[in-house]
């Protein structure tokens, strides 16, 4: 048996291993479903089909950037209070507690890109940067069905 979720309603599926790599009715919706590994997905604006998430959302080198600019910060942020350290317990102190939330402080913009790259569900479209939906969704067979 293989277990997956729908991607219109979420319901659990289970197929026995004979039923996979075709396409399956979803027991709870009545929609066509497929197999994480099977899935299709199509392009909303351009119609280009493909069997996996194209580009993430975003931009590498913003992400680095603000990466870079985060940490830079945090670490100009502690010297100060590193050289001022007098005995071991404050140097602990302030590498430790400080330190930590320094850093969170300071690359929060980074962690909040991060998120919001990651959240694109199925990516974007490697040819026109537009997003990718499901093949099997009614949207996704609409715009087969016209091809």
């Amino acid at each position: 048996m293989i277990g997956f979720t729908c991607e219109h309603c979420g319901a659990a599926i289970w197929l026995p291993a004979m039923r996979t790599g075709r396409g399956n009715q979803c027991p709870k919706c009545g929609l066509l479903v497929s197999e994480p590994g099977q899935r299709t997905w199509i392009c909303a604006q351009c119609g280009t089909s493909g069997r996996g998430p194209g580009r993430r959302r975003g931009s590498d080198a913003i992400e680095w950037l603000l990466w870079l600019l985060g940490v830079g910060y945090a670490i100009i942020r502690l010297l100060p209070s590193v050289a001022a350290a007098t005995n071991e317990a404050d140097l602990w102190w302030v590498v430790g507690l400080a330190g930590g939330l320094t850093l969170l402080i300071c690359c929060l913009p980074a962690i909040l890109y991060r998120a919001w790259r990651a959240s694109a569900g199925a990516g974007v479209c490697g040819s026109c940067g537009g997003a990718l939906i499901p093949a099997s969704s009614p949207r996704g067979r609409q715009m087969l069905d016209h091809e």
